[in-house]
């Protein structure tokens, strides 16, 4: 399975496109790393944010790209 799965599925139908297609596929990398390092940040800073609200943190999890749940 492809590790750009996004790219994949817009793609599909423009295998022309190889120049746009490889930007992609690299926006969409760093996109999942950026989030992945935004969530061990997260996770690693939960117990130094207890005065920020429910509603605050529901809204920096939902922008970076994944639910409430931990």
């Amino acid at each position: 399975m492809s590790d750009t799965p996004e790219t994949d599925e817009q793609f599909k139908s423009f295998p022309a496109y190889f120049e746009i297609d490889l930007f992609c596929r690299k926006l969409e990398r760093e996109r999942d790393e950026a989030r992945g390092a935004l969530r061990e940040i997260w996770q690693s800073g939960d117990a130094f944010l207890p005065h920020v609200d429910r509603e605050t943190t529901s809204r920096w999890r939902k922008a970076a790209g994944w639910d409430e749940a931990k």
